[in-house]
């Protein structure tokens, strides 16, 4: 009755707004005010007294005295709390009223009265936001205070129903404190502070909470969210704010109670789902951001203080967080999609050293089955991640194949960058393997395969460096494979590979051969089109010609990894027949590219055979297949004889190391004699190459020729060792020992080919006398050189400040002949001596004068050192022959009136004239000790008697003219050597050491009736001697 009265009053009290103003009607008001705030908080002390707890919910089923209570009035006073509250401008009256509604809110809460609780929430919350404006009043302030106070104390008296409502009004209300103008009013402006502070840490202290007041509040949120999205939907509106209230405040709550996040993780991550796959991309975005908050939250938290909860999916926490990422890969978005992978990338940043087995399993499964269409540079950054700072951890060890399996994705795409960062990557799994020394012969294998496919891959510079991979990755850890799997390796993945890069290589050889006479027809045809560039570009065969040339150098180094691993478990590897096999497909593969690549694969081919045969292993096995090993130089040779062009002196240089690691092993194989043709047809055709390669002057050899001559040098050490192969190395030089004056370079070689013949005749080494001969025959041919006037026209260009080449090859000669004393040689040398010593008179004709001055300035003194020599050994050496005795002091005698003379007619050169040396000589052999004094002192007594009548003659025709002064100190200098002239007893058939002079008697008394006086005295000194000998 008292309510009902209540209710009448307030109703009449506030039909005219504008009595409020007299006092009897405020004083009314206060009245009612008052009554009802008694008779609330009458109730709330009876509940007291009742030993119920405001705040706790009752578990009593019987029906008390205050819950019988508040059933009875809540009704009745709901109305006129509403009439109060919404027409009551006095603060203190609404402040009352305001406190029985937070009071009764708490007595239905406690008394699980939900209807009433639900119905004073729902009148309190429509008077907290204004209905016609935007602007928050006195009033609203003072109600949004008292909403506040309720869910901040008592909100845990509140179900997911009155959360909702709840929600839903500071939602609204959230909206106007944070799009609020600038107010006038400071305390206005101080209220919306204390409000927003208040709406901030409502949701940031909810870990005070009980946990079915989060699970009732996550709900809420939740419901709010979808509900928001739905409206959204419905009025096609777009979010403003850059956030959602209810996505906001779930991972706030959710942040702020990781301790109890099994309460509210599968709602969460339900609701989170959803957001994700929204059909608005601003929805989706803050679903994404949300979802990666509240994970890497979990995480960070959880990476310190584990779950302790017993439940086993929170005991694999970290698998747990992971699934929410998984189950958004689902997702029709791909914006959705790539949001995964920044919040794996943040998740690795942050706590990748502290992930699990687990963690990491799961993490890797949703990196291999994100496709690379979605996201993939982010995916890419997460695996370099990976790849580079966690690759260590035991716990990543049993997910590698799964690590290798995304990485598998990246290396086979489209982007070249990522598809050779992928390359890398494998490289450092590998190389990882190999340094913690386990074997996982499978993930090797998928490593391997990987790199396989990618050796082939279309773009060179990821196939560059998958080779580049597998070759370091077997080389530098190799030895952790078994045997088996190392044959497995050689023949499915080195030598197969090596076939598709040989065939791939070669197809673009013929393609690029048809595409340019197909440009040539096209060009002839279109004769009047301009062509800016080639309608084929060769770049194709060029970076395929670069890979095989990368692949075939590394194969050496791999193979001999292989063999040495082998023999490791196996001392007789060799006896292999999968290695042999292996190495004659090697053997097969090699010459392919000798016969058909260019000089840059030739060169990467017999740098491979540098690198096998530098192994001692694989040495062993090239000489125990050497039919098909040898058949790789065969085929070297055959192709040089087909190339026109130049070699490369890398090329030259590499080939020449090649045959000396060949010809420095014990074997004799390489030493026969059809190994040897082509060994020095390899050599050969390389001085032929280099001789096209420009103009030589100075007669000098390019540095590429020295080499090479070197390496021949070097070879007749090694037939030494073996006794054989001399008639081969012969040949080889008689080559080089002709000369041909169209040939720019042959001066040069020629040169060098007498100076390794000198060496090679000097060695002993030459077994047979044919050969012998025949380089005795191709010096005398070089040495004739000097009368033709072709010679000295040539030395113009290519010997221009440098020695004759015939000068050079006389000088040769002169140094072997001490060891050519035998009468199997006599022939040869006599021949050349009596050629060059005494030349033909038709041979000097033919020069001309300037050249024969030419000739005898740069021989005579070379001439002079041949007599002195070709004298040494006669004086020195029995010569049983005594025709070629004869002859051999013949050369000498004719010596003294040689050619020389007309050069020196008027010239004073006494003893340093070749004539002088030729007489000098004679004297020399005639005197005491020397060998053949028998055959030289008549011819000397002959000589000397031819002198001095020609002197006589001179002197009588000139009259009482004298004789030019050369002429007198000549025969002065004649005199003298006569008279000083101790002869061989044996020498002629008068005894005494004088018997030469006794033999010229006569002639010399001829001589008394010269003018001079000089040549008085010195015949008289002579006669003297005479007399004093007799």
């Amino acid at each position: 009755m008292l309510l009902d009265s209540l209710s009448k009053v307030s109703h009449e009290l506030f039909a005219q707004p504008d009595d409020l103003k007299q006092l009897g009607i405020k004083n009314k008001v206060r009245l009612v005010s008052e009554i009802i705030s008694h008779w609330v908080d009458s109730i709330a002390i009876i509940s007291e007294e009742s030993g119920i707890k405001l705040g706790e919910l009752t578990q009593d089923t019987v029906q008390s005295l205050p819950e019988s209570l508040v059933t009875s009035i809540w009704k009745p006073l709901l109305p006129i709390l509403s009439i109060m509250v919404s027409n009551s401008h006095d603060e203190t009256i609404l402040q009352t009223m305001l406190n029985s509604y937070q009071t009764l809110v708490n007595l239905s809460g406690t008394l699980n009265l939900s209807s009433a609780r639900e119905a004073l929430l729902a009148s309190l919350c429509q008077f907290c936001i204004p209905s016609t404006t935007s602007t928050l009043s006195h009033k609203h302030m003072h109600i949004c205070k008292t909403l506040f106070n309720i869910t901040h104390c008592l909100g845990f008296v509140l179900d997911s129903k009155a959360w909702h409502k709840v929600l839903d009004t500071l939602y609204k209300l959230d909206y106007l404190l944070n799009n609020s103008t600038k107010l006038d009013d400071p305390d206005l402006s101080s209220d919306i502070t204390i409000l927003t502070s208040a709406m901030e840490s409502l949701f940031r202290n909810t870990h005070m909470w009980p946990d079915s007041t989060i699970v009732d509040l996550m709900s809420a949120l939740g419901q709010l969210t979808l509900e928001f999205m739905e409206t959204l939907a419905t009025n096609d509106k777009k979010i403003t704010g850059g956030k959602v209230f209810g996505i906001e405040k779930m991972i706030i709550v959710g942040q702020n109670n990781l301790d109890r996040i099994e309460l509210y993780w599968d709602s969460l991550s339900a609701y989170l789902d959803c957001i994700c796959n929204s059909k608005y991309s601003e929805i989706r975005s803050l679903g994404t951001s949300s979802v990666s908050r509240i994970v890497l939250s979990a995480f960070k938290k959880f990476i310190e203080n584990p779950p302790k909860n017993s439940i086993e999916k929170w005991q694999k926490w970290q698998r747990t967080l992971l699934l929410v990422l998984h189950d958004l890969l689902g997702s029709s978005y791909s914006d959705t999609q790539e949001s995964v992978f920044n919040v794996i990338y943040s998740i690795l940043q942050t706590s990748g050293g502290q992930l699990d087995a687990g963690g990491w399993s799961m993490l890797l499964f949703i990196l291999c089955k994100l496709p690379l269409s979605v996201g993939g540079k982010e995916g890419f950054k997460c695996l370099q991640l990976i790849v580079s700072d966690f690759l260590q951890s035991e716990n990543l060890l049993p997910s590698l194949e799964r690590l290798i399996t995304s990485v598998s994705k990246y290396a086979h795409s489209e982007e070249s960058t990522q598809a050779i960062g992928a390359v890398g990557m494998y490289w450092n799994i590998a190389d990882y393997l190999g340094k913690i020394g386990k074997e996982q012969v499978d993930l090797w294998w998928i490593i391997l395969e990987e790199l396989k496919v990618l050796g082939e891959d279309p773009r060179f510079e990821v196939r560059h460096s998958a080779l580049h991979s597998l070759h370091i990755a077997l080389s530098t850890h190799g030895s952790l494979l078994s045997p088996h799997a190392w044959q497995r390796v050689m023949q499915d993945i080195v030598l197969n590979l090596l076939d598709r890069i040989s065939a791939n290589y070669f197809k673009n050889v013929q393609s690029d051969k048809a595409n340019k006479s197909l440009e040539a027809t096209e060009i002839a045809k279109s004769s009047q089109r301009q062509y800016s560039q080639s309608l084929f570009s060769d770049s194709s065969q060029k970076q395929w010609e670069e890979t095989y040339n990368i692949f075939t150098q590394n194969l050496g180094k791999i193979f001999r990894t292989y063999l040495n691993n082998l023999e490791k478990r196996d001392q007789e590897v060799l006896e292999e027949p999968q290695v042999k096999k292996n190495w004659d497909i090697l053997v097969q593969k090699l010459k392919e590219g000798i016969n058909f690549g260019t000089m840059y694969v030739i060169t990467a081919v017999i740098k491979t055979m540098k690198e096998l045969l530098s192994c001692v292993l694989v040495s062993n096995l090239f000489f125990s297949k050497w039919s098909s090993s040898w058949e790789l130089m065969v085929s070297l040779r055959l192709r040089f004889e087909t190339t026109v062009g130049s070699i490369p002196f890398k090329l030259i240089s590499i080939i020449l190391e090649v045959l000396e690691l060949i010809y420095q092993r014990s074997e004799d194989y390489q030493y026969e004699e059809t190994c040897l043709r082509v060994s020095f047809g390899i050599l050969s055709l390389l001085l032929k190459a280099t001789a096209n390669e420009k103009e030589l002057s100075h007669a000098k050899l390019l540095p590429e020729q020295r080499e090479i001559w070197e390496f021949i040098e070097k070879m007749l050490g090694h037939l030494e060792t073996h006794g054989k192969g001399f008639s081969v190395y012969t040949n080889f030089l008689l080559k080089y020992l002709k000369y041909d004056s169209e040939e720019p370079h042959a001066d040069a070689f020629c040169r060098k080919a007498l100076e390794v013949t000198e060496v090679f005749i000097r060695s002993h080494t030459v077994r047979s006398p044919s050969l012998v001969i025949d380089i005795l025959s191709a010096y005398e041919k070089i040495i004739y050189l000097r009368f033709t006037n072709e010679t000295y026209l040539q030395a113009l260009n290519t010997s221009k400040g440098a020695l004759p080449l015939w000068h050079i090859c006389e000088d040769s000669f002169i140094t072997l002949i001490p060891g050519l004393c035998t009468n199997t040689y006599w022939e040869q040398v006599l021949s050349i001596c009596s050629g060059t010593l005494n030349p033909n008179e038709k041979l000097i004709c033919k020069l001309t004068k300037q050249n024969l001055e030419a000739m005898a300035k740069a021989a005579e003194e070379l001439d002079i050192k041949f007599v002195w020599a070709l004298a040494g050994i006669l004086k020195e050496n029995h010569i049983e022959n005594p025709n070629i005795l004869q002859k051999l002091v013949g050369v000498i005698d004719i010596g003294c009136d040689s050619f020389y003379k007309a050069i020196h007619a008027q010239e004073l050169i006494l003893q340093k004239s070749f004539m002088s040396a030729c007489f000098n000589a004679l004297l020399g052999l005639s005197q005491e000790n020397s060998f053949c004094a028998k055959v030289s002192g008549p011819v000397l007594v002959g000589r000397c008697k031819e002198i001095l009548l020609k002197f006589g003659k001179e002197e009588k025709l000139s009259g009482q003219m004298p004789l030019p002064r050369v002429k007198l100190l000549e025969m002065l200098d004649f005199l003298n050597s006569l008279r000083l002239l101790d002869i061989s007893a044996t020498a002629l058939e008068k005894p005494g050491k004088k018997a030469h002079l006794m033999e010229i008697f006569p002639q010399l008394c001829e001589l008394i009736t010269v003018k001079d006086s000089e040549i008085k005295e010195a015949l008289k000194q002579v006669f003297l001697e005479i007399s004093r000998n007799m």
